[in-house]
């Protein structure tokens, strides 16, 4: 451990005698044995040099009876947690001084050392020195803390703009292939290489979204949006996309009670608890292997479990699998471990809607089950069946806007136009914040999507500017972005976006964004404004 570079005021011993010449008298001996001490007048004096730094005080039992003690014990007890000042009383140590049972009570909370009178001047200095090293060790807890936080700061940071970095060149691989799957390929093996092109970017980006979440989970940053929902019928709705998507190995049934259990939660959240279980099952077991999600109602909770037949954990293992870069389930001759991330925001976000998760394996090779308890508001009514199959795809209704994209990713750029010219929309693309400004202004397009991280100006500002136009208070404006915080969401709402996107981009929720507010646009032209939409 690295000693502190401590300030003078820091080793000092502080010193109040309200009678007599003891506090002068014990500066100067203290002093010839080299300990530095520093007479008050008054204990208001004292509480103010000791916010200054100190390393010990040394009182006379006359100190307790003060007026001003009070406030040097509230002093005391707004102490930071690394922080117990070493307090030495110099104490006729008889009957009057127990009769004060109370104060010596309050006493006990704190890190003091009575010496009764007279008292030897060897033992005071011996006990003083120790009380300082104790100190000293105080402020090495003080700056390692402090040194940690500023390191998980700087990691925080570091993660952020690496999540930003990583976006832009994702974003436009997602674009590519988002564009590729729009076309026939014949060539099977091309087929298969575009289908890896993509399942690997959307596990990128689920990795990405899961190290951003862990950051902000330990720094408290994350802002649950409560709802009551139908449970059933966003478990149905995240194994039909799964179906429909084809990204995973692994088949999947679910299995759901005849009443409709409904939930007061944050629906975002709650359903990436789930699509991490079931990315962490999948993960975790070979091809063709079936993951059962069944949910129930138990006593005035709702438990989700979701099962699978994988490599399973070592009974040893179980306590730690929610621990951050916990990697229970990796062995020697098994290459799907991951970071270990998943999970640990999966039990941080079941915690703070006040739910809990539970996690059983009979062992390695027998499978895991992973249970999410939530709280539950009640049944509604009867549900019509036991869902096994996926619902079929929805074709995509075109309608042509005029849309600008303004993003400094050329090849982010250039595939999003690609992308929305196949759905029939004429796009502009240019890539700084006065460019597009000045595109806006000639075009008046129907829907601008900008990025954030432009070259010469945020893309805050250049919506703000735009919104201050009337000319375009009808117009959509769509964040693209690789920063997703909440933090994030609420600048760009502040700044006049309607939308917030993080990249890569889901096209399938681009389209449905363009498509629902046409939709809504032409069936109430006259009450539909900018200020009506809402900020997803």
């Amino acid at each position: 451990m690295i000693p502190p570079v401590l300030t003078r005021n820091e080793k000092r011993v502080l010193i109040f005698a309200p009678y007599g010449c003891d506090g002068p008298m014990a500066q100067r001996v203290l002093n010839k044995l080299d300990v530095d001490a520093q007479v008050c007048d008054s204990l208001v004096l004292l509480c103010r040099e000791l916010e200054q730094g100190v390393g010990a005080l040394l009182l006379t039992e006359e100190a307790l009876w003060d007026v001003e003690f009070e406030k040097l014990l509230v002093l005391l007890d707004g102490q930071p947690s690394w922080s117990a000042i070493p307090i030495v009383i110099a104490a006729n140590v008889d009957e009057n001084l127990y009769k004060h049972e109370r104060l010596l009570g309050r006493l006990e909370n704190y890190k003091v050392t009575f010496f009764a009178r007279p008292v030897v001047v060897v033992s005071l200095a011996s006990s003083l020195r120790a009380a300082l090293a104790s100190r000293h060790r105080q402020y090495q807890v003080r700056d390692l803390m402090s040194n940690l936080q500023t390191e998980l700061r700087l990691r925080d940071e570091f993660l952020a703009t690496l999540s930003h970095e990583l976006r832009n060149p994702l974003g436009a691989v997602r674009n590519a292939v988002q564009l590729m799957s729009m076309a026939r390929i014949e060539d099977p093996a091309l087929h298969e290489s575009r289908d890896i092109i993509d399942r690997q970017t959307r596990d990128l980006s689920r990795l990405l979204d899961d190290l951003l979440d862990v950051a902000r989970i330990t720094q408290g940053k994350i802002v649950l949006k409560p709802e009551v929902f139908s449970l059933n019928r966003l478990l149905e709705e995240i194994v039909r996309d799964q179906r429909q998507a084809g990204s995973m190995h692994c088949s999947i049934e679910l299995e759901l009670p005849p009443a409709d259990i409904r939930v007061k939660a944050d629906r975002l959240r709650i359903k990436q608890i789930f699509l991490n279980l079931l990315n962490n099952a999948d993960k975790f077991s070979d091809k063709g292997a079936v993951i059962r999600i069944t949910a129930a109602e138990q006593d005035k909770e709702a438990a989700v479990s979701v099962k699978d037949q994988g490599i399973g954990i070592d009974g040893d293992m179980l306590d730690s699998v929610f621990h951050l870069f916990s990697q229970a389930a990796r062995t020697t001759h098994d290459t799907r471990g991951g970071l270990g991330i998943g999970l640990t925001v999966v039990q941080s976000l079941v915690r703070m809607h006040g739910g809990r998760v539970t996690v059983s394996s009979d062992g390695e090779g027998k499978g895991s089950e992973f249970t999410v308890y939530l709280p539950w508001l009640r049944s509604t009514g009867r549900r019509r069946r036991v869902e096994r199959e996926a619902d079929p795809a929805k074709p995509g209704t075109k309608q042509a806007r005029n849309v600008l994209v303004v993003d400094d990713d050329r090849d982010g750029g250039l595939s999003l136009k690609a992308l929305l010219e196949s759905d029939g929309h004429t796009v502009t693309v240019t890539g700084d914040g006065q460019s597009g400004l000045l595109q806006a202004r000639a075009l008046g397009p129907d829907v601008v999507i900008l990025d954030i991280g432009l070259p010469d100006c945020s893309g805050y500002e250049v919506a703000r500017l735009l919104r201050s136009d009337r000319e375009f208070s009808d117009t959509l404006f769509i964040a693209l972005t690789g920063y997703g915080s909440e933090r994030d969401r609420r600048r760009a709402r502040e700044s006049g976006f309607d939308y917030h996107l993080t990249k890569p981009i889901n096209f399938g929720e681009l389209r449905s964004i363009l498509h629902d507010t046409l939709a809504r646009e032409s069936a109430a032209p006259a009450e539909t404004s900018s200020v009506e939409r809402r900020l997803k």
